[in-house]
């Protein structure tokens, strides 16, 4: 029986202790950071055994995950406020930034707190561009590499009162990454009437809910933003007096997009959320995540006599974490 089971990430010197499990392989959660995703790295662990005795293990693992969450904004209370910036509006009716007027609050709804864009006037239903603009302000960026955010997703409930007597109303997201602020991602692609949405009850009321998620497929305008913009872009909405609009949970993201049979891979031969590695007499061995099936295994001698005690107890499990959930086999 090892006395410790480690295992380290790339050059980064830094052994993170392992802990064995009642199914007696020795258990771990890591979070890869965002700039790994799509690319390779190498996984090292170590098994102590009593004196010096060490059996160490190498191994190289490609990382495509769907999505690496690099900052979520949850708005759970009021100090999220600080990290967005009110940009203004546009009304294409009126050609003009002044007709819509918004202000920036905090509310709960059912105990979950959200950010508010409080429209105060200027909705009219023949208005086919009534844009609410947001930004990330620089505390809201502070840490965060904008070159590595190639997803944004987030969640807005829309009061039912704003659908219009011809039942066309429809709301868009639009993202913008400054300084350049000529290429709208998702205009196209996130387009929804409100007649099509899924409708909630929150707070005792009904809301449409628009769930975003729109990619920044230019790597190139990615690599040089220094911010990031979000509008939300209603068509024909309208209501009488304040119409508060409801934002929770904006996503930042890196995200694997490359199509593939199976969403989460770890190494090149499919096996992402978990890398199962196995001692067996002498052999290390990695296999697929399916229940260890007859799927492409392979053996990588390593067998060192002096420290047989170690591997005979069967083996140890890394489990990689994937947002707040931890998968395993």
């Amino acid at each position: 029986m090892p006395s410790k089971v480690t295992y380290t990430v790339g050059d980064s010197g830094v052994e993170v202790e392992m802990t064995l499990g009642a199914d007696g392989y020795y258990n771990a959660s890591w979070q890869p950071d965002a700039s790994l995703n799509g690319s390779s790295t190498e996984i090292t662990v170590r098994a102590y055994g009593t004196g010096d005795a060490t059996l160490t293990q190498t191994n190289s693992v490609f990382l495509n995950i769907n999505e690496v969450p690099i900052k979520v904004l949850t708005f759970d209370t009021d100090k999220d406020l600080e990290q967005i910036q009110n940009n203004g509006t546009w009304s294409g009716l009126t050609n003009n930034a002044e007709t819509i007027k918004t202000i920036l609050q905090h509310a709960s709804l059912d105990s979950d707190g959200k950010l508010v864009i409080n429209i105060t006037e200027g909705l009219s239903a023949e208005d086919a561009w009534q844009e609410l603009k947001l930004q990330l302000n620089d505390l809201a960026l502070d840490g965060v590499d904008v070159s590595q955010v190639t997803r944004v997703k987030f969640s807005v409930f829309i009061p039912e009162s704003t659908q219009n007597e011809a039942n066309n109303a429809a709301i868009r997201s639009v993202i913008q990454l400054p300084p350049d602020w000529d290429t709208k991602y998702g205009m196209d692609s996130s387009y929804k009437s409100l007649s099509g949405l899924e409708k909630v009850n929150l707070g005792g009321s009904q809301y449409y809910k628009f769930d975003v998620s729109i990619d920044l497929d230019n790597a190139a305008k990615t690599a040089e933003a220094t911010g990031l913009a979000i509008s939300l872009v209603g068509s024909g909405l309208e209501v009488e007096g304040e119409l508060p609009i409801y934002v929770d949970n904006i996503g930042l993201y890196n995200a694997y997009t490359t199509p593939v049979a199976d969403k989460a891979l770890v190494d090149n031969f499919e096996a992402y959320v978990t890398i199962f590695k196995r001692f067996m007499m002498g052999h290390f061995r990695i296999c697929r995540k399916k229940e260890m099936g007859v799927h492409r295994d392979m053996r990588l001698a390593c067998y060192m006599p002096s420290l047989h005690h170690l591997i005979l107890q069967g083996g140890l499990q890394l489990t990689f974490v994937r947002q707040r959930s931890t998968s395993s086999i």
